[in-house]
């Protein structure tokens, strides 16, 4: 019988100090680190690009067979890249290469004696169990290690801003967009032991990363924000936090089509009862503000736009002119969901986001008549 191993499951965004952890825990003479940040510089690097390079994608009015310079001819976006319409050639070969090789190191983890670290952000439940169904064996011993993010986002984003302005000094180039660090914390859904871990740990980095980015550059980095949120208002309104945030449901008149995703394993369900409102489940994020039993939906024809779970889930077309249901803004994306920063030892609340907002929900069932499924998903993971 082999010994057991431990495998670390880490849990954070971006820029939340994994990388200083691994080194602080872990013995690198018995430890494999997992980490497909780590295959995707070392793909760029050996094409001559860098990161960033990686995730370049084509304007949105870019036409079928236009060819860049550096990134290859425009051509329609692979299936394992269905919310996209296009893509260049060379950057979707080289993110194939890069996970096909990520894919190798899980192979070559399973297979190895010693321990393990997955190094991804594993904010989702759907993709931890998934990486331990590849990488675990039945004697090891499963560690799922949170790091502390909430009302942290303003300091992870300017040590990531941080990192950043380093790698562009040694010439090298990794952008994380505060867009994206945001989107990813969204995304949270808390480890528990039913997932299959034998130990559940917390570790603060907070501490560490506040010395990283530099108390000054914190504070310039949240005035920033502020500014550019605020815009040309002067002023900022002060709250004590006084409860539990309330909010009103707006409206929305959709479009004659809207689209829904959902993981394939409902496809039979679905095939018989229509579309049906879920209750909240750890499938939800765990601070959303929606009550009841809901759909989820998207109000664009565009499939940059609609949701991505990370999973190739399958894709139902709604034809909202069949039914009478009622519809309203998504408030997890909502312009008017209130968000608030800590500055100066209170909290200070932010203007409502700019841009549309095309996630929307509904509290009532959709029938059969109403959807088609136009794609079907794998239920695999994209990552």
């Amino acid at each position: 019988m082999r010994n057991s191993r431990i495998i670390y499951v880490l849990i954070g965004p971006p820029a939340i100090g994994k990388s200083t952890w691994i080194k602080n825990v872990t013995n690198p003479e018995n430890t494999i680190v997992i980490s497909n940040d780590e295959m995707v510089e070392k793909t760029a690097e050996s094409i001559g690009w860098t990161y960033d390079d990686m995730f370049v994608q084509p304007p949105g009015d870019a036409e079928i067979g236009e060819v860049d310079e550096k990134y290859g001819e425009v051509v329609p976006a692979p299936q394992w890249m269905h919310w996209r319409k296009t893509a260049f050639k060379k950057v979707s070969d080289a993110n194939e290469l890069a996970q096909i090789n990520f894919k190798k190191s899980m192979e070559d983890a399973r297979a190895s004696d010693e321990n393990v670290v997955v190094d991804l952000t594993n904010m989702r439940v759907n993709d931890r169990m998934d990486i331990l169904k590849r990488i675990a064996r039945p004697n090891d011993v499963k560690i799922a290690v949170i790091f502390n993010f909430k009302a942290k986002q303003n300091i992870i984003k300017a040590v990531a801003a941080k990192r950043a302005e380093a790698a562009k000094r040694m010439e090298k180039s990794k952008t994380i967009p505060d867009v994206v660090i945001d989107k990813i914390i969204s995304r949270y859904e808390p480890p528990t032991p039913e997932e299959g871990y034998d130990k559940i740990i917390y570790s603060n980095t907070i501490p560490q990363l506040k010395k990283v980015a530099g108390l000054n550059e914190v504070r310039t980095y949240i005035r920033e924000v502020i500014n550019e949120l605020f815009e040309n208002k002067k002023h900022m309104q002060e709250i004590e936090n006084d409860g539990e945030e309330k909010f009103i449901y707006k409206p929305i008149i959709p479009n004659k089509y809207v689209y829904h995703s959902s993981n394939p394993i409902f496809r039979e369900k679905i095939s018989k009862m229509g579309l049906m409102p879920k209750p909240k489940s750890d499938s939800w994020l765990e601070n959303t503000p929606i009550k009841g039993e809901v759909i989820f939906a998207t109000n664009s024809d565009d499939k940059n736009e609609w949701f991505d779970s990370t999973y190739d889930d399958d894709i139902y077309k709604i034809d909202t002119s069949k039914i009478s249901n009622k519809w309203y803004e998504d408030p997890n994306f909502s312009k008017d969901k209130e968000e608030y920063v800590e500055f100066g030892g209170k909290k200070i609340k932010l203007p409502p986001r700019q841009g549309e907002n095309f996630h929307i929900i509904t509290f009532e069932k959709i029938p059969l008549n109403a959807i088609e499924l136009i794609y079907k998903g794998t239920g695999e993971s994209k990552i």
